[in-house]
């Protein structure tokens, strides 16, 4: 049974589950309606499976790590406790690094020798250096 932040290998794809539901239609059999995102090029999809197709979940390997510095289009991160470095392209981890900071901890995802994605903590503390001034009325 698939659930929300399971990944599974499709088709040579490797497929992340972003929302999973059952619904059984007026007649038929019940099918599962979810929304997937294709891990390696991120594009987002929506289709329907059948509850008896069967997945295999991919093994998703996670190491800590610290995220170094992003220079042009590449983040930079080190295991710690290897002390090996990734590189890592700052479109795969693009939303990730709006809630990170330089020598922030954070966990490398690996499916094999692929680094998969960057998991960033579940609480971070950030200053909002600028906000656009309140108009009047504007609050509840």
């Amino acid at each position: 049974k698939l659930k929300a932040g399971m990944t599974f290998e499709s088709e040579g794809k490797l497929i992340r589950v972003l929302e999973a539901s059952h619904h059984k239609p007026g007649k038929g059999n019940t099918i599962m309606r979810m929304k997937l995102r294709d891990v390696r090029t991120g594009s987002t999809f929506d289709t329907t499976y059948r509850p008896d197709e069967k997945f295999e979940q991919a093994i998703i390997e996670t190491v800590p790590a610290q995220y170094l510095y992003k220079m042009d289009d590449t983040a930079y991160f080190m295991n710690t406790d290897t002390y090996d470095q990734y590189e890592i392209p700052v479109a795969n981890v693009e939303q990730e690094l709006l809630y990170i900071l330089e020598n922030s901890d954070v966990k490398i995802q690996f499916y094999g020798s692929e680094v998969i994605g960057v998991t960033v903590p579940t609480t971070v503390e950030l200053t909002v250096a600028e906000t656009q001034p309140s108009i009047k009325g504007a609050t509840v």
